[in-house]
Order: structure tokens, then C-alpha cells, then sequence
């Protein structure tokens, strides 16, 4: 009963560390290959020392399944350190013949290369490599034969084959998890490619048209034709390219991270902005906190998503009196928050949810990629934007940037 027992912990020490690591990668989606194959090999390595902390002699047997994982996951450093632990484990513990360890462990340096190199299939790995260690562990045994009785050694050798036939099902089961979940990753990736491709093919596919169409009406002759049709042409040629270029601007975010002083970001967003907003007649209130704010920021980026905010506020105004527009800036741990907040005619809920989807818009001339591209610029800044409106009242943007340089 001990040695079951005994064997049975050593079992659950060994592979705890493997199982939680394919468990692991298969949920998550932010593993890259390299990045897989690293936390393997510290599963790997947290299994070999826990086993050698914590196994007794009925566990020689158990604690080789690490290097078997090794070895079927094509490992070149786990197969070296599972080796290396086993050879000084065996040899200095339990005083096994140093030369017959070299011998078996080459052995399994021959079946690691031929199954790298594809020569033979896992399966027959499996069972090559429990033969070889069982047949070794016969050898270790007669060479120290006080170590063990002949039922203690039946017992070991019966619970190991059936612990690597537990183990090659979970481990043929659980990358089976992880192929498919990379697949339906892939699928994913590809659903939203395709969407992308045809709500961008519609949207350039729309101002062709109406190109086409003036152009089949268009008579060169014709002054009255020249002064009314060209301003639609080069009007719905310029709203392609815009669309073009956020479109551009939203698949490349990559930043020039210098040091800035947020206020005067603001301040020169509103300059830049003041004669429309002088024009519109709107009242236009700066709660900047006094001291200077600075944080690490792509200026350009910045200015960007400011001047896309603080435009929609100013378009989104009726015609009511007192249209505002306020903006804030205010300091709250490590963060700065950016507030803009404007009176005028706000969004449902439906569009409020919809908002920061590409190709989204309530604009007759909109791309409806300012919103998303402003998101992908604040988030690789490490920061959030948050909306908050209600219709025919308000619409507040949040936007929360880390401080420091």
C-alpha cells in the first residue's frame, strides 16, 4: 500500500507542473510558437525539481516521464536538463553505475534525434522509450538488488506503464485543445479580416459609382455640367482617399515616445481649432490644472485623437443657444484623465455601442474610423477612452493616460 501510495504522489508531483502548463497555453490566446515552447520547458523544469525534492526510490521510475515530454515536444534544453538531473539523481542517491547511466541516457539522445528528424511516429516513441526504461530499471535493480524486492518491482514496473498510458492520453488530448483552439483563433482572424476587406470594398465602392455615374452624364462641352459635376467628383475622390488613409493610419500605430506636457497639447489642439470654434459660436471653458502634466507620448499620435475629439464635439452641436464644449484635465495617482464633454446632441445607446467600430458612422461624409483609430493610439499608449452620452443632452470623453517619463 505504501509503495502505490508513494508512486501515486510522485505521479501527481510530476505531471501537475506539464498538465497546468497545456492547460495554460491552450486557453490563452496571446501565446506566439516561441513563447509556447518557453513555458513547456519551465513546466518542465518545475516538474523535475519538484520530483527531485520530493521522490523516494518507489518514484525512479515515475520521475522519468518529464524527459519523455521532452522528447515528444522536440526540446533540445528540457531534454539536456531532464537528462543531466536524472543521470546525478540515479548516480549520486542511489549509487548507480555512472557508465550504464551514459549508456541508457545516449540511447534516448538516438530517440530524441530520430524522432526530431521524423524517422519514426510518437506513438512507437512512447513505447520504445517505457521498454528501454523498464528494461534499464532491471539492470539498475540487479546491480543494487537490496533496493527493491521482486513485488515492490513488479508493482513499480506495472504502475509505471499504466502512468504512461494516462499521461500519452493527456497529452495527445491536450494538444488536441490547443490545435484547436489556434484554430478557431485563425478563424476568428480571418472572419474579421473578411469583414474588413468587404465593409472597406463597400465604402470605396460607393464614391466610384457616383464617380462613374457623373462621369457617364458628363459632356465636355457642357460649362454648366463642368462647374456642377467636377466639385462632386473630386469631393467623392477625396472622401476614397481620406478613407484610405485612416484606414492606413489604423493598422499602424507604432509611436515616437518622447516627453510632453499634456496642457500644451490641449492648448494647441484649441488654437488649431479656434476659428472653428469662434465661428460655430461656441463657448469653449479650459479647467487645465495648473501644473505642468508630462507624460511619455507620440506628440503627433496625441494630437491626432485630441483634434478627432474635440471636431466631433464641435460638429455634433445644433443649433441651440449655449452650445459649450468643456475640457478638464485632472491628476489621480499615476494616471491623468482627459476629459471632453459637450452639450450638444448626443447618441442612443445603439450608437453609443457601436461607436468604436470600424466603418461605423452617423456622418453623411464620416469614415467611421476616427473613433477606433483615436482608441487604437490611446490603448497603445496604455491608456483607455471612454464614452459616455445621452441623447439630445451630452456626450463626455474620458481619456486615462499612465504619467511619467
Amino acid at each position: 500500500m505504501d509503495v502505490f501510495a508513494s508512486m501515486l504522489n510522485c505521479y501527481f508531483v510530476v505531471c501537475f507542473p506539464i498538465l497546468i502548463g497545456i492547460i495554460y497555453i491552450a486557453y490563452n490566446r496571446v501565446f506566439e510558437k516561441n513563447e509556447q515552447h518557453l513555458f513547456e520547458d519551465m513546466a518542465l523544469v518545475l516538474a523535475l525539481y519538484f520530483v527531485a525534492k520530493t521522490t523516494d526510490k518507489y518514484g525512479i521510475l515515475i520521475m522519468s516521464i518529464p524527459l519523455l515530454t521532452a522528447i515528444l515536444e522536440k526540446s533540445k534544453l528540457s531534454f539536456l536538463g531532464a537528462s543531466f538531473t536524472l543521470i546525478y539523481y540515479g548516480n549520486v542517491r542511489f549509487d548507480f553505475s555512472l557508465i550504464l547511466l551514459l549508456l541508457e541516457y545516449f540511447i534516448f539522445l538516438e530517440l530524441y534525434l530520430l524522432y526530431s528528424k521524423k524517422y519514426i511516429k510518437k506513438n512507437v516513441v512512447v513505447w520504445i522509450f517505457t521498454i528501454l526504461k523498464i528494461v534499464f530499471f532491471l539492470m539498475f535493480t540487479l546491480w543494487n538488488n537490496s533496493l527493491y524486492t521482486i513485488d515492490e518491482m513488479a508493482i513499480l514496473v506495472f504502475f509505471f506503464i499504466i502512468a504512461i498510458i494516462v499521461t500519452n492520453i493527456l497529452y495527445v488530448q491536450g494538444n488536441k485543445i490547443i490545435r484547436l483552439q489556434m484554430s478557431i483563433q485563425e478563424l476568428e482572424e480571418n472572419k474579421q479580416i473578411r469583414q474588413t476587406l468587404f465593409k472597406i470594398t463597400h465604402e470605396i465602392k460607393n464614391p466610384i459609382a457616383v464617380c462613374k455615374g457623373y462621369l457617364d452624364m458628363y459632356d465636355p462641352d457642357n460649362t454648366e455640367h463642368t462647374h456642377k459635376f467636377i466639385p462632386i467628383i473630386k469631393s467623392e475622390i477625396e472622401k476614397t482617399l481620406n478613407l484610405l488613409h485612416d484606414f492606413l493610419s489604423l493598422t499602424k500605430t507604432n509611436l515616437n515616445l518622447e516627453e510632453l506636457d499634456i496642457n500644451y497639447l490641449i492648448e494647441d489642439c484649441t488654437e488649431c481649432l479656434k476659428p472653428l470654434i469662434e465661428y460655430q459660436k461656441i463657448h469653449l471653458y479650459m479647467e487645465l490644472k495648473s501644473d505642468e502634466i508630462y507624460i511619455k507620448g507620440d506628440y503627433n499620435r496625441l494630437h491626432q485623437v485630441l483634434m478627432n475629439v474635440i471636431k466631433n464635439s464641435i460638429e455634433a452641436m445644433d443649433k441651440k443657444k449655449g452650445r459649450m464644449i468643456k475640457i478638464r484635465t485632472k491628476v489621480k495617482g499615476r494616471h491623468v484623465f482627459i476629459e471632453v464633454e459637450d452639450n450638444g446632441v448626443g447618441m442612443n445607446e445603439e450608437t453609443l455601442n457601436k461607436i468604436n467600430e470600424p466603418f461605423f458612422t452617423t456622418k453623411q461624409k464620416g469614415t467611421g474610423l476616427g473613433v477606433p483609430l483615436s482608441m487604437e493610439i490611446i490603448k497603445a499608449h496604455g491608456g483607455t477612452m471612454v464614452y459616455d452620452s445621452i441623447e439630445n443632452s451630452k456626450t463626455k470623453v474620458v481619456i486615462k493616460l499612465p504619467l511619467g517619463f
